[in-house]
């Protein structure tokens, strides 16, 4: 995801917090704040720096505001989102996928995270491991070298659910037993979608009720400049997954990666 997509990503959350400040009640159910459920998704009125500004949203009654919540309770999971682009860029034909993944083991701490899709002479790492407070790194060229210094892998990796874009007034579609948790499904439209530059959208998500981790979410949307940046326009599609939760947590290094000292 470029830098256009993080920042309106930014904003979207921004602005779930402010509507929820000013006006969306929290449900009765027990859960951490920043819960996945509200009550109210209605259409609103917020004032903005003494102006009066109307909040359009979805019409159901499910918020994803951050799809981070719930995750540092689970002991172990795999994040998995991959993103597809298919469109046009300054006249020219584009066409990628990228796929972000992420291993996590609370207790001990133990993850392992990696790219695939890079283009050619991105200087971003493929692969990061961080292994009894070693941190294992393959650069662009494929070099792979140990470090102690975790804190700089905390700054690379990008966790998966942190790129899913919010939403607001997804509609409730049922419940739903899905990669071993019960989970509520829902199903949500452009209406839904609180960043620029994304039309023609439709989407589904599933949810654990009250302690909210998002276990699975898709979108198909258009694309526009306001998201993409530049001339950017073109189908967009994610597809996210919560996988192997509370499962142990096995990571091989490659043959090539020294060891930690």
């Amino acid at each position: 995801m470029n830098t256009k997509a993080h920042s309106a990503w930014m904003t979207a959350v921004l602005l779930v917090m402010l509507i929820a400040a000013t006006g969306c009640r929290t449900s009765d159910a027990d859960g951490p704040e920043g819960e996945t459920e509200l009550t109210s998704t209605s259409d609103s009125e917020t004032e903005v720096e003494g102006e009066l500004v109307e909040l359009t949203f979805g019409p159901g009654d499910i918020v994803v505001g951050d799809p981070m919540v719930g995750l540092d309770e689970l002991a172990s999971y795999r994040a998995t989102l991959t993103v597809s682009f298919n469109g046009t860029r300054q006249g020219q034909s584009e066409q990628w996928t990228r796929t972000y993944a992420l291993v996590q083991s609370r207790d001990p701490l133990v993850r392992l995270y990696t790219v695939e899709g890079l283009e050619a002479g991105e200087d971003v790492p493929s692969f990061i491991a961080v292994i009894d407070a070693f941190t294992y790194e393959i650069s662009s060229d494929g070099t792979c070298f140990a470090s102690a210094d975790t804190e700089q892998a905390e700054f690379l990796i990008k966790h998966p659910a942190e790129l899913i874009l919010p939403l607001i007034g997804a509609e409730m579609a049922g419940s739903e037993t899905l990669n071993g948790v019960e989970t509520l499904h829902a199903t949500f439209d452009e209406r839904s979608m609180i960043v620029p530059g994304i039309a023609d959208a439709s989407g589904e998500v599933w949810i654990v009720p009250g302690t909210g981790p998002v276990v699975k979410y898709t979108l198909s949307a258009q694309a526009g400049p306001d998201f993409l940046g530049g001339d950017g326009e073109g189908q967009l599609t994610y597809e996210y997954q919560l996988t192997d939760i509370n499962q142990p947590v096995v990571i091989e290094l490659p043959e090539d990666c020294p060891a930690g000292r």
